[in-house]
């Protein structure tokens, strides 16, 4: 790890996911991921936040908890020197979200976010891979069809009050677990335990809050411009930057970081994917991207 790392998870029950109605709480669950995660991408945006990122998690036998049951969480790359801060972050933001709720504009954000992350068909290793969950984890073996006609359905009888409901109860719920963990060259840091945990619980629910301030979710871009690349370099010498120049008319202004604090994380994606890596580099090329996260380059 170069950067600390805090989590807030939860073990759910093991449920059989023939069951409508566990399909549809998994759904919920889902829903509350992408909602929490939107609003801890904005809160670390913030100058005075200590997370640089954050992500949900909704998956089966996660590596750091090994279990058969589902895990719903929150993981969050923390400033350095700022581990307990970001861990209070994330848990105010859930506290927020059970007294607030959610409103529709934001729901509606979010289910369009997880409809483009569903599959519109899938190729022969997605299958042996779903395969391979169902028999592990019991997982459905639905196409892709049966679960997009599901999730409008669900989505369509779930409310806002259904979404707060939802988290008011994981609040409570004992199957909770929060860590974080260090950087290995980290040598000085205050012992994190139990009841400062505890503690820490106590005073974010004893904060008076205010609501959410929403940006109305809109996109930056009415349109998204064509690729362009780069025709002209020019310094900046107000930040020490450059300014580039793309082909199709937009201006990019690069500042280099002053501090560790101010690593910016991006995602790329190169055209073939993993079919444009031989067999030898296949295997690293797997775990590249995490690596890139994880690593704050």
């Amino acid at each position: 790890l170069a950067q600390p790392v805090a989590r807030w998870t939860w073990l759910l029950p093991v449920e059989s996911m023939g069951d409508v109605d566990a399909a549809r709480r998994d759904f919920q669950y889902e829903m509350l991921g992408i909602l929490i995660q939107q609003r801890l991408g904005v809160q670390s945006r913030q100058q005075d936040s200590a997370l640089l990122d954050a992500f949900a998690i909704f998956s089966h036998g996660d590596s750091l908890i090994p279990t058969r049951q589902t895990e719903l969480g929150f993981e969050a790359t923390v400033k350095e020197g700022k581990l307990k801060d970001g861990l209070r972050e994330i848990y105010r933001e859930l506290v927020r979200a059970q007294r607030f709720g959610f409103n529709e504009a934001e729901i509606a954000a979010a289910f369009e976010v997880r409809q483009k992350q569903a599959p519109v068909d899938m190729n022969h290793q997605q299958w042996a891979r779903k395969m391979l969950m169902h028999v592990r984890f019991g997982e459905s073996l639905r196409t892709p069809f049966e679960s997009e006609y599901l999730r409008k359905r669900f989505m369509e009888t779930t409310t806002a009050l259904d979404l707060q409901q939802q988290l008011q109860r994981l609040l409570k719920d004992p199957n909770q677990v929060a860590y974080l963990l260090l950087p290995k060259q980290m040598s000085s840091f205050s012992l994190f335990t139990e009841q400062s945990v505890k503690s820490m619980v106590l005073e974010v629910q004893a904060e008076k809050m205010t609501a959410p301030v929403q940006s109305g979710m809109k996109p930056l871009m009415a349109t998204v411009p064509v690729a362009g690349k780069v025709v002209q370099r020019t310094p900046d010498a107000a930040t020490g930057g450059q300014l580039l120049q793309l082909s199709n008319g937009i201006e990019v202004l690069t500042i280099p970081p002053k501090s560790t604090s101010e690593r910016i994380g991006f995602a790329a994606i190169a055209k073939g994917g993993m079919l444009a890596v031989d067999k030898k580099l296949w295997p690293a090329a797997r775990v590249l991207n995490q690596y890139l996260t994880r690593s704050g380059l």
